[in-house]
């Protein structure tokens, strides 16, 4: 466990950035369980962190150590990867390993005279030894807050009633088997009986201190098969928290039990830092801003966006910069077209007067969206366009999801240049030095794989220095709706090759569909910057669709085709942006081919959770410059993609409508 504990080590440096950003509003009574979820001692409650919260926590309870990791992607949904050990000695490595990802969505907020809902799953997708699917009621009295519910699985265990779902006569009433090596799958969800689970928490009077008790529904069956004696449901404890983004929790369960926890938290929209640092509202780029035609009518410009900088914010320049050129025309109307890249979205206009009333604090934002215009024809592009880019990226990759090799993990440091000409043509050249990692250990433990795709991470990760990225891309928008993009060169790490993607994306609603196709080759770890090539070509491509949650930046990502490894399958994702440009990000993969470990066991699931956290409003760190932080199996190969740098998705949301409407506020900074 020492290797769990280092790790926590540094993730609790990285809270001390930002400690004092804590959100000092948070309810001091929401802190997690055993397992890492939000609730009492052993069991979860309906309650949830708000959206953009981070979790870290560690547990030790005999004879589990847990770890885990998640993220509050949305106000409703909390998702998780946990390690579980089974460890003889805390400060040995464990001897079996029970990895799994774990979510809970709020189903009704509470009211007056209604409890708040949640329903769970615990080790939806991983090993079976910690799974259980429940429903979880809170209700708040004064200084206590109740928690009742029921649920399956580990849940159901103790002093249990057939299953309240089988009035179908399916399979649901079936004998659920908790252990063994094959992981956990949505035929064993709600199976087996049902079993009742209840606790309250009091917050007392001192400051960050409450006392938690509940009487759990686990029957420790797999546990007692080792010998482990477990004849009480009930545990008492409490939970103390020092500051706003970290607690302790101990509590006696069963007779001679102690369980112990510490937990760190923070909110990503609260970061502290930008992608780029703000510039007063005069700031004019000559270079990004280029005025086409001045009337008395109207003025035209075309500008180029930055993509680290909100759109409106720069269309705000925009407009600035036209109605101070135009002033001597007297133009009525001034009139933007935007462009990222050579993509392009409807121009906007606005009246010249609403504009100026802004500046002179006599209107605001809403009054320009007011008398707000959009022309879907698209304008000639320009003949030249070309700025150059310089962007850090600090990544730590770290796997919650192995068997073999508990706590690994990986430290980089990349660099890229990019350079775009002729408008809508990008050039980028990245190098990756790579700073620690402890990949080597799964050498030792990993099967040789016939058709290698990721599984030989840890040779790439040996070189120090390396080549990333060096490719050419080309942008092109037909239509404000319809917008393709093609690449070639060296594509990521580890595959270079040709890249093409088509994206439909109607401007102003909320869904995008699309397909990317990919021909590659996989790059030789064995010359001089990885950039010598191995094996044959190989194809991938996938379906892509995109649904955009009404008023919020998440959106849901659902991609079907082949992978890298040959192997078919789906990936959903879900992702969320918030106003300082920070991002969280979960996903799961499902594919025909499984990844092996020494135990014998077998998986073609995969999941992780990434966050990314800008940078670059940090002296002498460039605009665009990010630290990453994710969550993700390491050296796979089923479920395996392509790591496109400028995916079209994400290259067309600074001229979405979206992005528009949640941004709009800045137009008149």
């Amino acid at each position: 466990m020492i290797r769990a504990l280092r790790f926590f080590i540094v993730v609790s440096c990285a809270w001390h950035i930002h400690a004092a950003q804590a959100d000092e509003s948070r309810d001091l009574t929401v802190t997690p369980n055993l397992y890492g979820t939000i609730g009492l001692n052993s069991i979860p409650s309906a309650r949830m962190d708000y959206a953009g919260t981070i979790r870290a926590s560690i547990a030790a309870a005999d004879p589990y150590f847990h770890t885990s990791f998640g993220l509050q992607i949305h106000d409703r949904l909390f998702i998780q990867l946990r390690q579980s050990s089974e460890i003889s000695d805390l400060m040995d490595d464990p001897d079996k390993v029970y990895p799994g990802l774990d979510f809970k969505f709020k189903l009704f907020n509470e009211k007056k005279f209604r409890p708040e809902i949640a329903f769970g799953v615990q080790s939806a997708f991983g090993h079976r030894r910690m799974s259980g699917e429940y429903l979880a009621f809170s209700k708040r009295y004064e200084n206590l807050d109740f928690t009742a519910g029921f649920g399956w699985g580990r849940f159901g265990t103790r002093q249990s009633v057939p299953n309240p779902l089988d009035w179908t006569g399916s399979y649901l009433d079936t004998n659920r088997e908790l252990d063994g090596d094959k992981p956990n799958s949505l035929d064993e969800w709600f199976t087996g009986d049902t079993g009742f689970f209840a606790g309250v928490e009091y917050a007392t009077p001192m400051k960050g201190l409450s006392l938690k008790a509940d009487w759990n529904s686990d029957s420790y069956k797999a546990e007692r098969r080792l010998g482990m004696d477990s004849s009480s449901p009930y545990s008492f404890g409490f939970s103390y928290r020092p500051t706003e983004y970290a607690d302790i929790g101990v509590a006696l369960m069963d007779k001679d039990t102690i369980m112990a926890r510490i937990s760190l938290k923070s909110m990503v929209s609260s970061w502290p830092f930008k992608s780029s640092v703000d510039e007063t509202a005069n700031f004019v780029d000559i270079d990004q801003c280029c005025i086409d035609s001045l009337g008395k009518d109207q003025a035209s410009a075309a500008i180029q966006l930055n993509g680290y900088q909100s759109s409106p914010y720069q269309y705000g320049i925009g407009w600035r910069l036209a109605e101070i050129k135009s002033r001597s025309k007297g133009s009525e109307i001034l009139r933007l077209e935007p462009a990222y890249f050579g993509l392009k979205s409807p121009s906007i206009s606005i009246a010249r007067r609403d504009m100026v009333g802004a500046d002179q604090t006599n209107g605001s934002a809403e009054e320009i969206w007011r008398n707000i215009e959009f022309d879907r024809h698209l304008s000639k592009p320009e003949s030249w366009f070309e700025r150059y880019m310089l962007s850090f990226k600090l990544r730590e990759n770290f796997s919650l999801s192995e068997d073999d090799a508990p706590y690994s993990h990986r430290t980089d440091f990349i660099g890229t240049l990019s350079h775009q000409f002729l408008t809508n043509l990008l050039s980028e050249t990245s190098f990756r030095y790579n700073l620690f990692s402890n990949l080597d250990q799964l050498e030792k433990f990993r099967p040789p794989s016939v058709d290698t795709v990721r599984s030989n991470e840890y040779y790439y990760s040996r070189r120090r220095f390396a080549v990333e990225r060096m490719f050419v891309q080309g942008f092109k928008s037909f239509t404000p709706d319809w917008h393709v993009s093609a690449s070639s060169g060296y594509l990521e790490e580890m595959f270079a090759g040709l890249h093409g993607e088509i994206l439909y994306r109607p401007w102003g609603r909320n869904w995008a569909a699309g397909i990317e196709a990919a021909n590659v080759i996989k790059r030789d770890y064995q010359t001089p910057f990885n950039m010598g090539f191995v094996n044959e070509s190989q194809p991938t491509g996938h379906a892509n669709f995109y649904y955009e949650f009404p008023d919020t930046d998440v959106t849901l990502q659902a991609s079907i085709g082949q992978y890298l490894g040959k192997d078919k399958g789906g990936t959903l994702k879900i992702r969320n942006r918030f106003l300082n440009g920070s991002t969280v990000e979960a996903f799961i993969t499902a594919t025909n081919m499984h990844d092996t470990d020494p135990y014998g066991g077998a998986a073609n699931l995969s999941s992780g959770i990434r966050f990314s956290l800008p940078l670059g409003s940090l002296r002498y760190i460039p605009n665009g410059s990010s630290l990453e932080v994710n969550a993700v199996p390491v050296a796979r190969d089923a479920g395996q993609r392509l790591d496109i740098a400028h995916p079209l998705y994400e290259m067309t949301e600074p001229l979405s409508y979206r992005h528009l409407t949640q941004h709009w506020g800045d137009v008149a900074r």
